[in-house]
């Protein structure tokens, strides 16, 4: 069964600071059922390895993503890669996405979410799993904080072959 996935969480060296997350626990229990399908969104928009760190901001009812540092757009390019996403679930068949915690682009309710002048406001998704949940509803999507045990890996596993 194919299932997406952070490609940090694979062990691959695409976040920011030029590291992973591997995610050795979750693998082992979801590894023997399903067929990895890694994504990085900001690797995808082109934001390069290791890039300044970025953040959601929220303004006018709206979402962003712009540099913590200098303050640069990255809106339409987080959009470009999310659509691409969509299209790449789509054409392989992926009903579940195990995304990387607290992240700006996947995380899963628990994304810092800042106001323009830098103040954090509250939290919400990743831009990419925002654009994922508007696009593909039925798409079953966790982070690796909540697949913290078999019981819950497992639990993941039923709810996405029920899809």
């Amino acid at each position: 069964m194919p299932i997406a996935i952070s490609a940090c969480l694979l062990g691959e060296r695409v976040r920011y600071d030029g590291g992973d997350k591997r995610a050795v626990g979750l693998l082992a229990a979801l590894a023997p059922h399903v067929r990895w399908v890694p994504l990085c969104p900001e690797v995808l928009a082109g934001l390069g390895v290791p890039r300044p760190p970025i953040q959601v901001i929220r303004a006018d009812g709206g979402t962003g993503v712009r540099e913590v540092e200098r303050g640069t757009d990255h809106t339409a390019r987080l959009a470009a890669a999310s659509a691409h996403i969509v299209a790449t679930l789509r054409a392989e068949g992926v009903r579940g996405f195990v995304c990387k915690a607290r992240s700006p682009s996947c995380g899963v309710g628990d994304a810092p979410h800042h106001a323009p002048q830098g103040q954090v406001m509250g939290q919400g998704d990743g831009v990419m799993v925002a654009a994922l949940r508007v696009a593909l509803p039925p798409l079953v999507v966790a982070s690796e904080a909540e697949l913290d045990s078999a019981g819950a890996c497992a639990a993941f596993l039923r709810q996405v072959r029920a899809t």
